[in-house]
Order: structure tokens, then sequence, then C-alpha cells
């Protein structure tokens, strides 16, 4: 499961990420996540995602470009028991835009509303 960029898939259960290992060369964000995950001593285990991984999953997030980090709020139209982002991935997304020196937060936010993934909040 990945997104059309070539994103992985991790779900979060019990404060670990599972990750589906990449086939052929290992993309930089992979790369990336695993080498932050140990600095926030998360543990990160490779293997594939199940169903079962899916529907217990505490918080579910893409690993890929141009996002970095993206959190995903709901599976299968039910809302994921943390809140997006829940807190291991905030912790993630803050790590690694202290790590690149850019808020990918903001980034994210800003490519979504530029792509029409998301709307800008309006004020009254």
């Amino acid at each position: 499961i990945g997104d059309g960029l070539g994103g992985r898939l991790v779900a979060v259960r019990a404060g670990a990420l599972i990750v589906a290992p990449a086939g052929g060369p290992q993309p930089v964000s992979l790369r990336w996540l695993r080498a932050l995950a140990a600095a926030c001593e998360i543990e990160l285990a490779e293997r594939a995602l199940t169903g079962d991984d899916l529907a217990r999953a505490d918080e579910l997030m893409l690993c890929g470009m141009p996002f970095c980090l993206l959190a995903i709020g709901a599976l299968d139209g039910r809302a994921l028991p943390a809140p997006t982002p829940g807190p291991i991935t905030a912790r993630l997304i803050a790590a690694w835009s202290a790590d690149a020196g850019v808020d990918l937060a903001a980034q994210s936010d800003r490519l979504a509303v530029a792509h029409e993934l998301l709307r800008p909040a309006r004020t009254p």
C-alpha cells in the first residue's frame, strides 16, 4: 500500500512503527524515517502490513515525497483513535522538521491547499 508517488504507509501500534519494506532501491524518505525513529527511540519494524495492523492502528501516516510524513485521520471512513496527527506522527514530523530546517507541517498544509486536497479555513 502506498501513494501514487511511491510513498509508504506506516502504521503505529502500541507506540511502535510498522512499515512495509521497500523493494529495490531504498527511498530517501524511508531511510530518513529509520534514522529519525532511532533518534527518537521509537521502535520500527519493517514487515508487510496486515489488515489487522490497519484495523488496530492507533495512527497511520504516509512516508514519502513531497510531504515527507503526512498524517492520515481515517481509514475506510473510521476515524483513528489518536487525533490527527497523533503523538508519534507529530513527534516524527517535528524531528524531521528540525533535522531538515523546514516546518514540514506548514509546508504540507501549503501543498495540500495548492493542490486542493484541503480547503483553507474560512474566518467569519
